[in-house]
C-alpha cells in the first residue's frame, strides 16, 4: 500500500486520478483508502498512460491520508503474483454543487 498525506483546503467532491506508467503490463484492481477506510475499487486493463479517476465522495477541509493498494489480476505479465506496481496520483476537488463529473476511466 502506498500512502500520502493530503491537505484539503475547501469542502468538495474528491476525485483522485491514478496515472498508470508505461511499464505496467497487466490487469490490476486499485483500491482507494481515505484515513485507512476503504472507499472504492476499480479494476482496469493496463495500457501505457491510461488512468482511472474515481469519485470518493464529499470531503471536508482538513488533513487526510490517501492510500492506494494494487491487487493483482491474472493477465498480461501477471502470471501468479504482483511483484511491483507504481504510478502517480493527481487530486481534484470539485465544488459540491458544480454538477460536473470528470470521466471515470480513459483508455
Amino acid at each position: 500500500m502506498k500512502e500520502e498525506k493530503i491537505e484539503v483546503k475547501k469542502d468538495g467532491m474528491l476525485y483522485p486520478k491514478y496515472i498508470v506508467p508505461p511499464s505496467h503490463c497487466g490487469t490490476v484492481k486499485i483500491h482507494f483508502y481515505l484515513d485507512n477506510n476503504h472507499q472504492k475499487s476499480h479494476k482496469y486493463e493496463i495500457n501505457n498512460f491510461n488512468y482511472v479517476k474515481k469519485e470518493l465522495g464529499l470531503i471536508r477541509k482538513g488533513t487526510y491520508t490517501l492510500a492506494l493498494e494494487a491487487e493483482r489480476k491474472r493477465g498480461g505479465c501477471n502470471k501468479g503474483k504482483l511483484n511491483s506496481w507504481g504510478g502517480a496520483v493527481n487530486l481534484h476537488i470539485l465544488p459540491k454543487n458544480s454538477g460536473l463529473k470528470p470521466p471515470l476511466l480513459r483508455g
